[in-house]
């Protein structure tokens, strides 16, 4: 099933792979750290390491620069991203994760048509 969604003046048709259910990518981006992480992979290049997502998201978080963040709060952000965040966005396909980086299919327009969305509220 197609949906169509307003998004400021312009609307957005949602048609999810077949490997993404729409249940399953609203769930992905319900959390605002797996948004974070895609916000940061579609800004700064499809390819980034766990651990500087870790420090970009815990500043974000902190709402201070990468190098005023504590390295417990690092660490910490690190955790779930490797154990909660990451598997869930790569068991959806929408990223493909090793251990040690991250990368965002950028050319994934049902996935950039809800973040174009969703970005919107998280200002």
């Amino acid at each position: 099933m197609i949906k169509h969604y307003r998004a400021s003046s312009s609307y957005v048709t949602m048609e999810p792979s077949n490997e993404t259910t729409t249940d399953e990518l609203l769930s992905v981006l319900a959390d605002a750290r797996r948004r974070f992480v895609l916000h940061y992979l579609r800004r700064n290049g499809p390819t980034a390491s766990v651990a500087e997502l870790a420090n970009h998201v815990a500043a974000w978080e902190a709402d201070a620069s990468v190098s005023d963040v504590s390295d417990g709060l690092v660490a910490d952000v690190r955790t779930s991203l490797h154990h909660v965040h990451l598997p869930k966005l790569d068991d959806t396909d929408v990223v493909q994760w090793t251990d040690q980086h991250v990368r965002f299919d950028a050319g994934n327009e049902t996935v950039s048509q809800c973040l174009d969305i969703v970005v919107e509220f998280d200002r």
